[in-house]
């Protein structure tokens, strides 16, 4: 039995309902509803009754209402008694930096380059945690006698915009600032051996005809969202486990596009959604704290290295944030360039992955060698991008870039 759950339990019996009660605790009434079966079957009885005019507790629940109230009560007050210990005794802390990561954009290893750098970046006691999105906010907002400086990495999936947007609110109602810095996108790993490897795109109908082996936390909540809870056929947070399941071909799964900086996933591979769902990485804190030199440092290393990331088209840095730190932006003009041609020409997602090589300049047998297909596939690819361009040549392909490059940078100057 968790304590989280008794103050569900106690807040749906207050607010009479499980989506007022939901709202409170920042998390989704389906989420919540979950949380009270779990302490029903804990508990071995009923707890409400549903009624038109909402929960009603059944005889059960008033006999162990009072005591769960303080239960609830009494773990507040304990938490209260260790912050106030840490900031009469933990003095190291109160200079110290608390990172707390969204656990996908932890396990993609996102953040890597920052984290093998920040023992000289961030005072020393600093600590990073991994949480879902709701745990960052809740930690964030967390009030008491420790000074610590807080810092939150988020990661909000386009599916779940209702709830992405109602957290974002509420720290900003609490004074927090929140800044996207970045976005990327979901694909779908399946085994080389799977009937799916030859594809170069995936629909909804061929990803929900195999079974889904994902992460708990956010990513399920993006994929039931995308693809319904009963295309779900195992929820772990081994990602071990869930990359076998795929190696031996006994599902599919999902990672950040990025994933790839960590290198490939044994006897598998990475297919792009012929429509994609999209992801936000932003950083949230108290304005104080992210104009700390130190922090300051920490982004533009990160910015610093994504910025040279040779051939990464699957993070896009948003708006300014690399002039913000003072770092060359002409490899994120680029990329924004690019991504423009593509949009305005329609070009699909394996397409994409040939254009960016096109538009750097390589020719086909290096763009065979590089995405691993046939020199015959390279030229279908080049020839439908060059129908959709209206154009005969990869030259004309770098000059209509160039272009938009031009045209940005002229946008900018304004």
């Amino acid at each position: 039995m968790q304590t989280k759950h008794l103050k569900y339990f106690v807040d749906i019996a207050e607010l009479g309902s499980v989506s007022a009660a939901a709202k409170k605790n920042f998390i989704s009434p389906q989420g919540l509803s979950r949380a009270l079966s779990s302490l029903e079957s804990d508990f071995g009885c009923k707890l409400f009754n549903r009624r038109a005019n909402g929960m009603e507790l059944t005889e059960y629940g008033e006999q162990l209402i009072g005591q769960a109230k303080q239960m609830v009560l009494l773990e507040k007050e304990m938490r209260k008694r260790v912050t106030h210990l840490r900031d009469a005794s933990v003095q190291w802390e109160r200079a110290s930096t608390r990172v707390y990561l969204n656990n996908i954009v932890f396990d993609a290893s996102f953040f890597r380059p920052v984290m093998e750098i920040m023992a000289d970046t961030l005072p020393k006691g600093s600590r990073y945690y991994q949480c879902s999105n709701a745990e960052i906010v809740e930690n964030l907002l967390e009030t008491g006698g420790n000074k610590g400086d807080k810092l939150g990495l988020l990661c909000f999936f386009s599916t779940n915009r209702v709830e992405n947007n109602r957290l974002i609110a509420h720290l900003r109602e609490q004074g927090f600032t929140y800044k996207p810095y970045a976005h990327s996108y979901d694909v779908v790993l399946v085994s080389k051996n799977s009937d799916l490897a030859e594809k170069t795109a995936l629909s909804d109908e061929d990803i929900m005809s195999h079974p889904i082996v994902c992460a708990g936390g956010d990513i399920k909540e993006a994929v039931e969202a995308r693809f319904g809870a009963e295309c779900i056929a195992v929820v772990t947070n081994d990602t071990k486990f869930r990359f076998d399941m795929v190696a031996k071909n006994e599902a599919i799964s999902f990672a950040p596009a990025f994933q790839e900086l960590v290198g490939e996933v044994p006897d598998t591979v990475t297919i792009p959604m012929k429509e994609p769902y999209f992801l936000e990485l932003g950083f949230a804190a108290m304005p104080e704290v992210l104009e700390l030199s130190r922090h300051s440092e920490m982004l533009r290393r990160l910015t610093t290295y994504y910025a040279t990331y040779d051939g990464l088209s699957n993070v896009s840095l948003v708006g300014n944030v690399a002039e913000d730190l003072h770092i060359d932006a002409e490899p994120f003009r680029r990329r924004e360039a690019v991504a423009n041609v593509q949009d305005s020409a329609n070009i699909s997602p394996r397409e994409r992955d040939v254009f960016d090589m096109l538009a750097k300049g390589m020719q086909a047998d290096s763009i065979s060698a590089a995405l691993y297909i046939s020199k015959a596939t390279v030229k279908t690819h080049m020839n439908s991008i060059y129908k959709k361009l209206g154009i005969h040549s990869q030259t004309e392909l770098i000059a209509i870039v160039e272009a938009e490059q031009r045209r940005l940078i002229v946008e900018e100057k304004r």
